[in-house]
């Protein structure tokens, strides 16, 4: 199961604080730590963690303004942050749905070319979205659309 939000947070506080781990721990690490001990994958680490950072960055630049409900009757669209119910579960759990492509690992993001990002995008409030898995299917309620009001 993927981390989510709580319903109702707000998933750029993740994302920053997020930002700001690979900023200040992450990626002084990889210049220093492993670069000295001769990690040889640490070119690769710290190029993939300075795409992270850059996405993170747009993501959250993507994100800015207050979140809001959207309209009634709107559907899903990228970098809206949506709840969603599993039938199974009585609690609602909240992720933002971002752009295929983004390196993004913050809790509470989900990317549009994973089963579920792509199952909910265009759903309205109510619709059951229903996704296949390795373990069969499942099944949720869309429950609520929040966006940024930029």
């Amino acid at each position: 199961m993927i981390r989510t939000l709580s319903v109702g947070g707000d998933p750029r506080d993740e994302l920053k604080c997020r930002l700001k781990f690979l900023q200040d721990v992450e990626m002084p690490l990889l210049s220093s730590e492993f670069a000295e001990a001769g990690y040889l994958g640490s070119a690769a680490l710290r190029v993939y963690s300075e795409r992270e950072i850059r996405d993170a960055t747009r993501l959250l630049a993507d994100l800015s303004g207050p979140l809001r409900e959207a309209d009634p009757g709107d559907p899903v669209r990228l970098n809206d942050c949506v709840a969603l119910r599993d039938a199974d579960e009585p609690n609602a759990e909240e992720f933002v749905v971002h752009a295929p492509g983004l390196v993004v690992r913050a809790p509470g993001f989900l990317s549009a070319d994973s089963a579920l990002g792509a199952a909910v995008l265009g759903k309205r409030v109510g619709d059951p979205v229903i996704v296949e898995t390795p373990a069969g299917s499942r099944s949720y309620v869309l429950q609520r659309i929040r966006r940024s009001s930029s």
